[in-house]
């Protein structure tokens, strides 16, 4: 292999690996990327796949990638999302976390490693725009494990002296969201209901407020970050902007042409434990320059035309099966 960048992507096999190997495919630079999930084959278009758990450093599996390569940048998405087991999550990430980073210390010379955390570690902030000098004050399980897997990220680059940059992301959308999520669920529904495969599209509390951010937005300031960012620091990756889940709503089932009647709430507006959250974008803009391009409703667009082809898709299959 040329000494060229290795771009080392964990997880790479979710929905933001995903995006981020296009980004890096579509970029000006000169990559090998390298991916690592724990499924036996890699769902992108990868130049190294290794499957890993991260439940062990990968020095020794790689390490001739490792010491060919002029430059390393790696992207540490992976850590489990859904997992009724707390205790065995918050074990499972902070152990990827670690081994990832012990993993690239011999080679801190020429390494920059991102850890991508979540805007569920800032908690209810009030209506403010959150911004990344806001106490952390997590209300979910999830967000109080990603608060510690970004204190050791940081605390370990800080040790070790390994330049590490961190993120928390807000919440992401975009075309293939899985339909665990507020609209990926929504983006599945329509297309379920268009293709008469349900009656009706179903919901729950719609009263809370988020910042909605396009993952296409996402893995270009991921890329930035790796590039212009500063060792050490945190940035929050946002739109910046806020709307009513309500709102999201609406705006799906009008682009999707569909009589708001046939939509059922399961659930009555309650009491959120994060009724609000917009993030502040104010230093990554100024110090990258980077901000969101990707309108709400392109990608809302996008999400619902996603959806509506896979169940196309799947009909043809099943009429020529």
């Amino acid at each position: 292999m040329n000494r060229r960048t290795l771009a080392i992507i964990t997880g790479c096999n979710g929905f933001t690996g995903r995006y981020l190997v296009s980004c890096l495919r579509e970029s000006r630079g000169s990559f090998d990327i390298l991916g690592m999930d724990i499924h036996d084959d890699p769902l992108w278009d990868v130049d190294i796949y290794v499957k890993s758990s991260l439940e062990r450093q990968f020095t020794d599996t790689i390490r001739t990638d490792l010491e060919n390569a002029e430059k390393i940048l790696c992207f540490h998405l992976a850590g489990q999302i859904f997992n009724q087991d707390v205790d065995r999550m918050r074990i499972n990430n902070l152990t990827a976390t670690r081994n990832t980073l012990l993993s690239l210390v011999p080679y801190r010379e020429k390494t920059v490693v991102l850890n991508v955390g979540s805007s569920a570690e800032y908690g209810y902030q009030g209506k403010v725009k959150i911004t990344e000098d806001c106490t952390p004050e997590p209300v979910s399980r999830y967000g109080s494990c990603k608060l510690l897997q970004t204190q050791l990220a940081r605390d370990t680059g800080h040790s070790c002296g390994l330049s590490v940059i961190a993120t928390r992301t807000f919440n992401l959308i975009g075309p293939g969201q899985t339909d665990r999520l507020f609209c990926g669920n929504l983006a599945r529904q329509i297309a379920a209901y268009k293709a008469r495969e349900k009656d009706r599209i179903t919901v729950g509390d719609l009263s809370a407020y988020r910042d909605f951010l396009d993952v296409r937005d996402a893995v270009r300031a991921y890329l930035i970050l790796v590039r212009r960012g500063r060792a050490g620091q945190m940035y929050n990756i946002a739109s910046g902007r806020m709307v009513k889940t309500a709102e999201v709503l609406a705006m799906m089932i009008d682009m999707a042409g569909i009589n708001p009647g046939v939509v059922h709430q399961d659930k009555a507006p309650g009491k959120q434990q994060v009724p609000y959250q917009q993030g502040c974008i104010e230093k990554i803009r100024k110090e990258t320059g980077w901000a969101a391009s990707y309108q709400l409703e392109r990608s809302l667009m996008d999400m619902i035309e996603h959806e509506r082809r896979s169940f196309t898709d799947a009909s043809k299959e099943r009429e020529g099966a």
